[in-house]
């Protein structure tokens, strides 16, 4: 019982004794997600740790936990804005530059009032676009919420495969699968990954973006996208962050290249809407980009504090480096003559500041990354944005 927590059972604490074994290997625990209250969480997470470290401690071994954050599977859509106190990128609804962003690429204001979340709209409204979900699944009341589908005005679902909910609906159009489409996928972690489609969808079946367009477009909204990469520009455009690093330079229709977002891999092309230019990794001038990891601190997310192994490289990172620090390929850092852990200088338009380097192969020559939680160790070098060319010095 998550809000009141207990001792174990007798059986499952013998369990967790011989699964331990006598050899000190230990015992690793997965907490799935349960609750969105995040005080629930703690305490049961306290309460299954004292016990699961009392089942296998008697033996000398050790117990590491993993509590699941419940948003594990949301976080990209929690960055494109689907959270009723949110603007996309996770900006406040009363986020002045975010509004502005937003009003140049739709062409109107955008909405500013506190919507409704998944629960309350199947009771507070008459009509509903339901894209690539089953709402009952994920409802503390899943019948009560089936009925509430089946008693709205209208239920317009878009979806590659039937469930409860097309069965439902008014009109269900269908969907190319997940396989089936280009795209991009964020972890929890805010890392963008490129999705391509291995094969093309049969029959009706259409890209998720393109059916929204088409829907938009007919309710008079300004959304007629030709392309993915017309739906990744204005990404770019609408969430810095999503645009200020690039995974790889793909081709687009019509000829010419669209920087492809990437926003914490890393990459040596500039923000959507600049141009490549070539050759502009390790260069011997020193310039590199510079910019944020993410758009949020992943060690400082409440559903992350309570696990002491998804937190714990933050934390590690903030104790070794309370200043600040940015991370550089290798091969600059040999150019530069930098070792680890030795300070370099940046400097910009807007300022300079100097930070240890931490190395590491996975960030893109030309590039250097720093974490967002450390971005006000940065403002003098990247202003009001995620993404700067700096020149690097060693000191």
């Amino acid at each position: 019982d998550p809000q009141a927590p207990q001792a174990l059972p007798p059986d499952l604490h013998e369990t967790l004794g011989r699964a331990a074994g006598s050899d000190g290997r230990g015992l690793a625990v997965v907490l799935a997600p349960f609750s969105r209250d995040i005080s629930a969480i703690a305490d049961t997470t306290q309460a299954i740790r004292a016990g699961v470290e009392g089942a296998v401690g008697a033996n000398g071994s050790r117990a590491w936990f993993l509590p699941l954050p419940l948003r594990a599977n949301t976080r990209g859509a929690f960055e494109m804005g689907a959270n009723p106190e949110r603007l996309p990128g996770g900006r406040p609804l009363g986020d002045e530059p975010t509004q502005a962003l937003i009003r140049k690429a739709w062409g109107m204001d955008p909405c500013l009032e506190a919507g409704l979340d998944a629960e309350a709209m199947l009771e507070g409204v008459q009509g509903l676009v339901v894209v690539r979900d089953h709402p009952p699944a994920s409802a503390r009341l899943p019948g009560a919420a089936l009925q509430a589908l089946h008693g709205l005005e209208s239920l317009i679902v878009l979806d590659a495969y039937r469930s409860p909910t097309s069965d439902a609906a008014t009109v269900a159009l269908p969907l190319a699968d997940l396989s089936e489409e280009e795209g991009t996928v964020t972890s929890l972690e805010g890392r963008v990954q490129r999705m391509r489609g291995a094969v093309p969808p049969p029959g009706l079946g259409r890209p998720g973006w393109e059916v929204l367009s088409l829907l938009l477009s007919d309710l008079g909204v300004h959304a007629r996208f030709s392309s993915f990469f017309d739906v990744l520009a204005e990404l770019g455009g609408v969430i810095p962050e999503y645009g200020a690093l690039t995974l790889e330079a793909v081709e687009a229709p019509g000829g010419g290249t669209v920087p492809l977002l990437g926003a914490t891999t890393g990459g040596s092309h500039p923000p959507v809407g600049e141009n490549p230019t070539p050759g502009m990794g390790n260069q011997s001038n020193g310039t590199h980009w510079l910019a944020l990891e993410g758009t949020f601190d992943w060690g400082d997310d409440l559903l992350v504090e309570v696990s002491p192994t998804l937190c714990r490289d933050g934390a590690a990172r903030r104790k070794l480096y309370p200043r600040g620090l940015v991370t550089m390929n290798p091969a600059d850092a040999q150019t530069l003559g930098v070792r680890a852990g030795w300070s370099v200088r940046l400097r910009s338009r807007h300022g300079e500041t100097q930070l240890p380097a931490v190395l590491s192969p996975r960030v893109e020559e030309g590039t250097l990354l720093a974490p967002h939680g450390f971005r006000e160790s940065l403002a003098g070098v990247l202003g009001d944005g995620a993404v700067e060319r700096v020149k690097v010095e060693r000191t």
